[in-house]
Formats: C-alpha cells, structure tokens, sequence
C-alpha cells in the first residue's frame, strides 16, 4: 500500500515540475509566436498512461460440493421413494441432543442408520401419531426394522407402547450406504 502510494505522488510531482517548466518556457516566449509555440507543444506531450502498481488480482470463491447437498429438514418431499414397509415402532420422552446434533422435538424419530440414515424423511401411519417425522437419531437398541418415535412426556411414550406400523420413506438422508428396509 505504501509503495503505491509513493508511486502515485511520484508521478504526481514529475507532472507537476513538467507542467510548471512548460508555464516557464511560454512566459519567456513572447507575441504570437509563443502562442503558437505553446499549441505545437501541448500537441506534442501526451499524458502519461496511469497503471496500477500492481496487477489487480481477482478472487473467486469455490464452496465444497458437500456444502449444496446438505439435507434441509424444514421442507420435507412429499413425493414417495417406497411403498409403505412394515416396521416395529416404540417411543422415548428423553430431552437433550440428538446424534444429529439437533434438540429433540416433535417430529422427530431413531432410527437404525443402516436402514434409515439420518436426516431421512419418512411417513408413519400409526393411528393418532401418522404423519412425516425426519431421521434425527439413532439408539443403542434401535436395530432393523424399528423406529423411537420422540414424544414429550414418559406418559405419552408409556401409551405408546411398542407397535406395528406402517413407514413410507420421503427421502434418504445423505449417508449413502443405505440397506433396503426388510419387508
């Protein structure tokens, strides 16, 4: 920065000392003569070209593929990738952080990662809990074909129980190594 700037004031004062020796020598030329003396001249000196000192240098900025591929969990696709599967589902009421980093809240459910990664969107027909829950978790006893499906009371998760539900996958998550549910 201060190379440039020590540049610029040096072409600065080489255009002020040509220009005032030029105002000198038309002074001490006089009549119609200098006049036209002085036009020749200014014909004659070009201004210098100004260049930067340096090369302007341009940025680009490339994200990470992975970065557009993450899995947006506010918008679930209604469209279905399967046809309903026959799954086990119980319930948890258990409060804090998720294998997915998230906090638990409705709509949310554990599930086998070799079977349902997380962030998988999935449609569960369970009588009065039916509805689209998204993969956030994942559990030590959640093996196959079943599903912990969150709710916020141990009650309500008591009333639960263990049943046989039917699940419909929306979407997989982004894990690639995903085995076909069993029918």
């Amino acid at each position: 920065m201060k190379l440039r700037f020590l540049w610029s004031l040096g072409v600065l004062l080489s255009l002020t000392v040509l220009l005032s020796a030029n105002a000198a020598a038309q002074s001490s030329e006089p009549g119609a003569e200098g006049a036209k003396a002085r036009q020749e001249e200014k014909a004659t000196i070009a201004s210098p070209e100004v260049k930067p000192a340096f090369p302007e240098l341009i940025y680009t900025l490339d994200l990470h593929p992975s970065k557009f591929n993450n899995v947006i969990f506010d918008q679930p696709q209604t469209s279905r990738l399967s046809n309903g599967h026959s799954f086990e589902a119980t319930a948890y009421s258990l409060r804090g952080r998720t294998a997915s980093g998230e906090f638990t809240r409705p709509g949310m459910v554990a599930a086998d990662p070799n079977v349902l990664p997380l962030g998988s969107v999935v449609e569960i027909e369970a009588g009065n809990y039916s509805g689209v829950y998204v993969v956030h978790d994942t559990g030590a006893k959640v093996k196959g074909n079943l599903v912990d499906v969150w709710l916020s009371s141990h009650h309500a998760a008591r009333q639960f129980g263990r049943r046989s539900v039917k699940l419909t996958v929306l979407r997989y998550g982004p894990n690639k190594r995903v085995k076909k549910p069993q029918s």
